[in-house]
């Protein structure tokens, strides 16, 4: 054990939820699996899912505190979440935080899952004042670092600060009907949509979900180009055969895709946009990035009476 005078430094970013976790006694692996795969097919918001993974966690939530015993900490966080709220980074594993019932959420649940939390519901943890916590990094910093990029290649650019959540499908088909009426040039967005899965879903993730629904909304004369992808170089999806950071798509996609025999609404029902933006050459494979800050969403905007906002 480390002496008393020992100082921690903690390095978390976005997406330790999945990697790191210490079980109550009343869960072992088997069922922590089937609990997450009942909340990443759930259709709840990130924040509702860490609420729900803190309640059955003996570490997330704070409940890693008591293990540091009283020592000098530096919390340092790279953020995935809106906001940047501390205590949902990682499911806040240094930061204090009361578990209750989370009643807005609890009628969405199987029973099986609501007994669990009434079995591991805790009304507080072990408070440590000598934790210190910054935000090293950010979704920010990349709608930055892009905004940079594209002005350096000449062109207007748009980083917008509002957050782009909720139904992936509906999140898609939404930001084209925006972007029909928008400025030429490059706009850019952080994100972190959902999918509620079928009881048989077929491959992909949020951002393919997301892409193959805007490329079903823009117009066959569209010029209109749009990325999504997960900043980490997953797209966190299932039955990959490699890990698809997220696809580009244009007017040409839905096109592509059917003439190898897929159809675009039976492939967002079945949550398969994965397996038709592979047929249409529209996937991206970055590999891992070593960040994770969210999802992000670059579109390019070119009317024909406004050109594509290239600065003269």
């Amino acid at each position: 054990m480390p002496p008393l005078n020992a100082q921690f430094i903690f390095l978390i970013s976005g997406g330790a939820s999945a990697l790191v976790e210490q079980l109550p006694d009343s869960i072992d692996l088997a069922e922590l699996q089937r609990i997450n795969r009942w909340l990443l097919g759930s259709g709840l918001a990130i924040e509702e899912i860490n609420q729900i993974r803190s309640t059955l966690s003996m570490i997330k939530g704070g409940g890693l505190i008591p293990y540091l015993k009283g020592r000098t900490t530096l919390n340092l966080l790279m953020s995935d979440v809106p906001n940047d709220e501390p205590a949902v980074i990682g499911s806040g594993l240094l930061i204090e935080q009361p578990h209750r019932r989370p009643q807005a959420i609890i009628d969405k649940m199987p029973e099986w899952l609501q007994r669990h939390l009434d079995e591991n519901i805790t009304m507080s943890r072990e408070t440590n004042m000598d934790i210190k916590t910054e935000i090293i990094a950010s979704a920010s910093d990349t709608r930055n670092a892009a905004g940079v990029a594209a002005k350096a290649l000449g062109y207007r650019v748009y980083c917008h600060d509002d957050f782009i959540d909720g139904d992936a499908v509906i999140a898609g088909q939404q930001l084209v009907t925006a972007l029909n009426n928008s400025e030429p040039g490059i706009h850019i967005w952080s994100s972190e949509t959902t999918v509620q899965l079928p009881d048989d879903p077929g491959q992909g993730g949020r951002c393919q979900q997301l892409a193959l629904a805007a490329a079903q909304t823009m117009r066959p004369d569209s010029s209109l180009l749009l990325l999504a992808a997960g900043t980490d170089g997953s797209d966190g999806g299932i039955n990959q055969a490699e890990a698809d950071a997220g696809a580009i798509v244009d007017s040409g996609t839905l096109q592509r895709g059917e003439l190898e025999g897929f159809d675009v609404v039976d492939a967002l029902t079945q949550a398969n946009a994965g397996a038709f933006l592979a047929v249409s050459g529209d996937l991206i494979s970055t590999g891992p990035t070593g960040a994770n800050v969210m999802d992000l969403i670059i579109a390019s905007v070119c009317h024909n009476e406004g050109g594509c906002g290239q600065a003269l």
